[in-house]
C-alpha cells in the first residue's frame, strides 16, 4: 500500500470505505464524511447520521476525477427521490416524488386503501397500497445492513416518527411517481424532519441498490470427474 499522509484527512472530507472499521467489523456503506480526526484514526459520518471509526489507511479520499469515473459514486448521479417540507399558514406540508421504479416496489395484489388521516394540501383522501409481505422484507434487511436506523412501513397514516422508528409508510402513496404532497398532523422539529429525509434518503438507496440495479451474476462449475 502507498504510504498516506494522516494529515490529508480533515474534517469534512468525503471519503471511500475501504477497509473494516476498528472493531474489525465490515461497513453497510461505501463512503461517508470525516467527522473527528486524530493521528490515524477518524470517525466517519454516513448518510443516515450514524458514525463508525476507522484506521485511516482504510479509507480512501475521494477526488473530482475518481468521483466521476468510480461505479460506486455512479449510482448517486441518478434522481430517485425528491423532497420539499415547508410550512404554510400553520400547515406542515411534505411534497415527495420518486421514481416509478420506486414506486413500483409497493404496488401488489392486495388492493388499494383510502386514509382518513393523510390527506393532500387541498384536504383530499390520499390512496395507497395495502400491506403485503415485502414490507417486512424491506425494513428487517435494510435494518440489518444500517445497524441502527430502524424504519417501518406498515404505519400509513401515522406520524413521521414512530415509537422511535422513522415511518417510511408514504412510499405506498398512489401517484408519488408523480409528485404528491401530504399534510403532515404531528407538530414535528426542524432536527427531526432533517433525520427523517437523510434516513429516508439511505433507505431509497438500499432500495435501488438491492431491487432496482440490474445485477448480472455468472458462475462457471468445474467437477473433477
Amino acid at each position: 500500500m502507498d504510504k498516506i499522509n494522516y494529515d490529508d484527512y480533515k474534517v469534512g472530507t468525503r471519503v471511500l470505505i475501504i477497509g473494516d472499521n476498528t472493531y474489525g467489523n465490515r461497513c453497510s456503506y461505501p463512503e461517508g464524511e470525516i467527522l473527528v480526526e486524530s493521528g490515524k484514526v477518524a470517525r466517519v459520518k454516513f448518510l443516515d447520521g450514524s458514525t463508525d471509526v476507522f484506521n485511516k489507511e482504510d479509507l480512501k479520499i475521494i477526488n473530482l476525477t475518481e468521483e466521476s469515473t468510480m461505479p460506486v459514486t455512479a449510482s448517486t448521479k441518478k434522481t430517485v427521490c425528491d423532497i420539499n417540507f415547508s410550512r404554510v399558514k400553520g400547515d406542515q406540508i411534505l411534497s415527495i416524488k420518486v421514481s416509478k421504479e420506486i414506486a413500483d416496489l409497493f404496488v401488489n395484489s392486495n388492493g388499494v386503501g383510502t386514509s382518513d388521516v393523510y390527506l393532500d394540501s387541498a384536504g383530499a383522501k390520499l390512496k395507497f397500497n395495502k400491506e403485503d409481505n415485502k414490507l417486512e422484507q424491506y425494513t428487517e434487511k435494510f435494518r440489518n445492513q444500517s445497524y441502527s436506523l430502524n424504519c417501518v412501513l406498515n404505519r400509513y397514516g401515522t406520524n413521521l416518527i414512530v415509537d422511535g422508528k422513522y415511518n417510511f409508510s408514504v412510499l405506498r402513496t398512489i401517484g408519488i411517481e408523480d409528485g404528491v404532497k401530504v399534510k403532515v398532523n404531528d407538530l414535528i422539529l426542524e432536527d427531526d424532519v432533517n433525520n427523517w429525509v437523510q434516513g429516508l434518503g439511505a433507505f431509497i438507496k438500499f432500495l435501488y441498490k438491492n431491487y432496482i440495479d440490474r445485477v448480472e451474476v455468472k458462475a462457471t462449475i468445474v467437477l473433477e470427474v
